[in-house]
């Protein structure tokens, strides 16, 4: 009878065991997922701060800085960009643009400008506001041209 009572105990001992250690193996597993999981953020978060501060000082965002204005629609930002990088255009794209800046200038002074033509003059802010109002699909090529 000992036998068995000794059996029975050792099997239900068995028994509460198995049923106990998942809860506990669970509840340790999840906690060290969770520490993982915030250090392994920590650590992206970390490279990223240093990438962008190597690239803030060294010039590569100079860019996508300039951009912030084309992205955000601030005409006047944009304007802006057009009148500081007007002439990173090469001598070759000017010379295609030059006979449609010309038409548009002289458009621009109501067809009586007897003046000379140069590809400074259409960086006149004011042309500028010209032709994003009626002729935006040159203002978008001139802003290929120029790389923004």
């Amino acid at each position: 009878m000992n036998s068995i009572k000794n059996t029975v105990m050792a099997g239900m001992l068995v028994i509460s065991a198995t049923s106990v250690t998942p809860a506990l193996a669970d509840h340790h597993n999840d906690n060290h997922d969770n520490n993982w999981d915030r250090r392994d953020i920590n650590v992206r978060v970390n490279d990223d701060r240093h990438d962008n501060r190597y690239h803030d000082n060294h010039g590569y965002n100079k860019h996508n800085r300039q951009n912030v204005y084309v992205n955000n629609n601030d005409w006047n930002g944009e304007r802006t960009l057009y009148r500081n990088n007007w002439n990173r255009i090469s001598r070759e794209r000017q010379q295609e643009l030059d006979a449609q800046m010309r038409a548009q200038w002289l458009a621009y002074h109501h067809n009586d400008y007897n003046g000379n033509y140069s590809w400074n003059n259409y960086n006149n802010p004011q042309f500028l506001d010209y032709l994003h109002t009626s002729n935006p699909g040159l203002l978008t090529t001139v802003r290929n041209y120029i790389g923004f």
